[in-house]
């Protein structure tokens, strides 16, 4: 079968050699410096259409890895997308923690970006996190658009410090904690943050526990506050 970005024919072959992953809604290839997302025709969750595509590679983000291609087949037919590769090489949780916070910042900034183009981001896990000395969230196939909604700020700031709290901060620590003992511990976290008078993650943890090493520091002075 041929492949085309964006109606252009590729040199391309899926096979164990470009193989990356899967999930349960797409098999994740690897072409030149790009990574290609191929939906499954039976797909239990739906992704992004072809319109999505179009309209998400028009918004500059730096820690989203927003498409930036469609993938078609010689009849035009929609398979997937195509973002930037970045390679996943480190564990974050030892990155020094004021670094930690410029990428906090990135990606606050990303989502207010996301927001005032009408965007309701989702699906923002620590499985669809990349870091190399640098975060990035990889996965967008479960944003939508939402052009009659005035609040997406408020929603998806709260969504994204979810994501850092429970996704970024909870797994920091080496310790296997219970599931109960997680939720109890990210409850007090956010109730910190709501009852601080900081809007964002980064300059709550900036200033509470700024004398913090690295990530897994970062959270256990959390849970001592």
């Amino acid at each position: 079968m041929a492949f085309y970005l964006d109606e252009k024919e590729i040199n391309f072959e899926k096979g164990e050699h470009s193989y990356l992953n899967e999930g349960c809604e797409a098999e994740v290839y690897i072409y030149k410096d790009l990574m290609l997302k191929f939906y499954k025709e039976r797909s239990i969750k739906i992704g992004i259409d072809k319109e999505m595509v179009d309209y998400l590679r028009t918004i500059k983000t730096k820690r989203y890895l927003l498409p930036i291609a469609s993938i078609t087949n010689e009849n035009s037919k929609f398979l997937g997308y195509a973002t930037k590769f970045v390679q996943h090489y480190q564990t974050m949780y030892s990155m020094a923690f004021l670094k930690f916070v410029d990428e906090l910042k990135l990606l606050e900034e990303d989502t207010l970006l996301l927001s005032e183009n009408k965007v309701d981001i989702d699906d923002l896990t620590y499985n669809n996190t990349i870091y190399n000395g640098s975060l990035y969230i990889i996965d967008p196939g479960s944003f939508i658009l939402d052009p009659k909604s005035e609040s997406l700020s408020a929603s998806n700031l709260q969504k994204l410090n979810t994501y850092i709290v429970e996704e970024l901060l909870e797994n920091s620590l080496s310790k296997p904690l219970s599931r109960n003992k997680k939720i109890e511990i990210a409850k007090d976290i956010k109730q910190k943050l709501t009852s601080s008078p900081y809007q964002f993650m980064s300059d709550f943890l900036q200033n509470e526990v700024k004398e913090s090493k690295n990530v897994r520091d970062c959270t256990k002075r959390l849970i001592k506050l």
